[in-house]
């Protein structure tokens, strides 16, 4: 089975993933950790004194 996914502009074949395809999601991944890193880091510390 072949499914072209236009969104993203790659193939699926038999629910594979391209290397494209996981590069992206990847970075936007990354992003989303560091952009949660960044907002923890910015809240205060429940347990200082």
């Amino acid at each position: 089975m072949l499914v072209v996914t236009t969104s993203t502009g790659v193939l699926d074949i038999v629910g594979g993933r391209s290397g494209a395809y996981e590069q992206e999601l990847r970075k936007a991944k990354n992003i989303a950790l560091e952009e949660m890193k960044d907002e923890a880091a910015r809240m205060p510390d429940p347990l200082a004194g």
